[in-house]
């Protein structure tokens, strides 16, 4: 369901394979694919985007980077507020981080942005995890 999902390169640390997620998968999905669909949009058209999966600890944390123009501090204080965009007209309505962090925060996990004006933007997508075994 992601446009342009040919530019998204997966990297997925070998310690994720033994992990196991309770949460409901199709809201934790649609968090990550509002983060990737906005990353493929702040990139060149002929850039990929990397989506890198870790385990830290009790929580895998999903790292989307893009090589776009990055975000100012004044955008960047504001992402997440419902209706809140930076897109033209018609382009989009500002939810998808706000309904992005509201899934994560119901389910234990979180958004963080980093940004380098210039340089691009990595958006990690923080989700509970138990390794096996827990």
């Amino acid at each position: 369901e992601l446009p342009q999902s040919e530019r998204v390169r997966v990297e997925l640390a070998a310690d994720i394979a033994a992990t196991r997620l309770s949460l409901p998968v199709e809201a934790a999905a649609r968090a990550l694919r509002n983060v990737l669909k906005n990353a493929t949009e702040a990139a060149p058209a002929d850039s990929e985007v990397l989506l890198r999966g870790r385990q830290l600890g009790e929580q895998i944390a999903l790292a989307v980077h893009d090589r776009g123009p990055g975000i100012g501090p004044e955008i960047l204080e504001r992402l997440g507020e419902p209706f809140f965009t930076t897109k033209d007209t018609g382009k989009g309505m500002g939810l998808g981080l706000f309904l992005s962090r509201s899934i994560l925060s119901r389910v234990g996990g979180q958004l963080h942005v980093e940004t380098e004006p210039g340089a691009g933007t990595v958006a990690t997508v923080v989700i509970p995890a138990h390794p096996e075994g827990r």
